[in-house]
């Protein structure tokens, strides 16, 4: 059977205090959401992103470095399970979803596709994440 936490020693509920990186991150975090959130709900001209799916890069890229912050935030305060990962991973998803349906308000069109591309992108994030820290324990020899 697998040990469900994805670093050993410490548990959620003893975080570590905010050390340096951690403010890093979680300052990061802040100025890339609301960047994104604005930029999402900008009007954009016709020709501006290809046709053809192109913005769908753009979606995927631009909600896996959401998800590495997200989880980088955690991950820089220690050791976490795998709840913590899938309940960001719930909590981006359900943000896709009132992304793409309040860029409707602003002349936007809100697009399934680009919906699962947001969906794949956080999740691919958080589990780049995963992966780093699974690495780096690994290589500590933990």
């Amino acid at each position: 059977m697998t040990n469900p936490t994805v670093s050993a020693s410490k548990t959620d509920h003893q975080l570590q205090p905010l050390r340096p990186v951690a403010a890093v991150f979680v300052v990061t975090l802040a100025a890339y959401w609301l960047a994104m959130f604005v930029a999402t709900h900008i009007p954009i001209p016709k020709g501006v992103i290809p046709a053809g799916g192109g913005d769908k890069v753009l979606h995927l890229s631009g909600y896996a470095l959401l998800g590495v912050l997200v989880l980088g935030v955690r991950a820089s305060r220690g050791p976490f399970r795998w709840w913590s990962v899938t309940s960001r991973a719930l909590i981006l998803t359900l943000y896709a979803a009132a992304d793409e349906f309040t860029q409707s308000f602003v002349g936007r069109q809100a697009d399934f596709a680009d919906w699962v591309a947001d969906v794949i992108g956080a999740v691919s994030g958080l589990l780049a994440v995963v992966f780093i820290v699974r690495l780096r324990s690994f290589l500590n020899g933990r």
